[in-house]
């Protein structure tokens, strides 16, 4: 699979990320994101769960996308009891996997639906 440039959230062209949650539900389909400033927004206003909510890493075609469980706001865990779509073994610290020059769009999965601000 390949993503369009910018094909992840963006207010200019989205609009608020709650107004982008009306397209991108997780049923429908799920909300695309890019890079650390996204998974902080989301972490600082309640949306991302520890224990809960997931991160799926999106890469192009050649590789298989990579599932990460969020523990908190400077730590995710790759998701390795799955069959397919593992996510790398180990803790990681999510500020430098989503700043690698190479890392690609995220979607985010089981985010809180009622978010209480944490900032």
């Amino acid at each position: 699979m390949s993503f369009r440039p910018r094909a992840w959230y963006q207010p200019k062209k989205d609009g608020t990320l709650e107004e982008y949650f009306l397209t991108h539900d997780g049923h429908i389909t799920f909300p695309l994101f890019h890079g650390w400033a996204h998974y902080k927004m989301l972490w600082d206003r309640g949306y991302l769960e520890p224990n809960i909510s997931v991160i799926r890493l999106m890469w192009k075609i050649g590789r298989e996308d990579e599932h990460f469980g969020v523990l908190g706001e400077h730590e995710i865990e790759g998701i390795t009891d799955i069959a397919a779509h593992r996510g790398r073994p180990g803790k990681f610290d999510p500020q430098k996997l989503l700043a690698e020059r190479d890392c690609p769009p995220w979607e985010a999965q089981n985010l809180n639906p009622h978010p209480v601000p944490r900032r």
